[in-house]
């Protein structure tokens, strides 16, 4: 069994705890005895990569804030009595995850688009056709009069024309479709 952690005989309060200097020599040395006692281990490239791939797979999908993913992860290395990163290690490892998760989302779209759907969607993006091209698409469609009307009515015959698979059409409310939304565009 590991013998308890000696500790300063003046803390009397956790202000104490908080205010001491961890950073220091003597401070990191209480800090590894503290963590030996508990039976925290220091975490391992091993580790980190479970790590990775449990925020990949467990958290990603939930559409968490990253702030929340950070919570969950150090309950996670908690739970597997690892040392947990700190600040900005524990940062990337959470972006990296977000990444990751990003990258397979859309593998999993680009693998179910044919070939010719994949065309059509190109050139839609490099067309400025008022009914097909991407800028027109996702423009205001303007007043309500009669010819807005019908141009809006041109533009959801091409995008239902397109027929895309169920995969890549993700509900607004989807926390997936949250994750991969740009930034300022909700």
């Amino acid at each position: 069994m590991a013998r308890s952690p000696t500790w300063p005989s003046d803390w009397t309060s956790l202000t104490d705890i908080e205010a001491y200097d961890w950073q220091g020599r003597t401070g990191r040395q209480q800090r590894a005895e503290v963590l030996r006692y508990l039976g925290i281990r220091q975490s391992t490239g091993r580790d980190m990569d479970r790590a990775l791939r449990w925020a990949t797979k467990g958290l990603c999908p939930l559409g968490l804030s990253p702030a929340i993913m950070v919570d969950r992860l150090t309950a996670w290395f908690a739970e597997q009595r690892v040392g947990c990163p700190e600040g900005e290690a524990l940062d990337r490892l959470v972006a990296t995850a977000q990444r990751r998760f990003e990258d397979q989302v859309l593998a999993a779209v680009d693998a179910a688009l044919s070939p010719e759907l994949k065309a059509r969607l190109d050139s839609s993006l490099a067309d400025a056709d008022p009914v097909s091209g991407f800028s027109s698409l996702k423009a205001d469609p303007g007043q309500p009069n009669l010819d807005n009307i019908l141009l809006a009515a041109r533009r959801l015959d091409f995008v239902r024309s397109l027929a895309l698979p169920a995969a890549t059409t993700l509900a607004f409310d989807n926390p997936i479709a949250r994750t991969l939304r740009r930034p300022g565009s909700q």
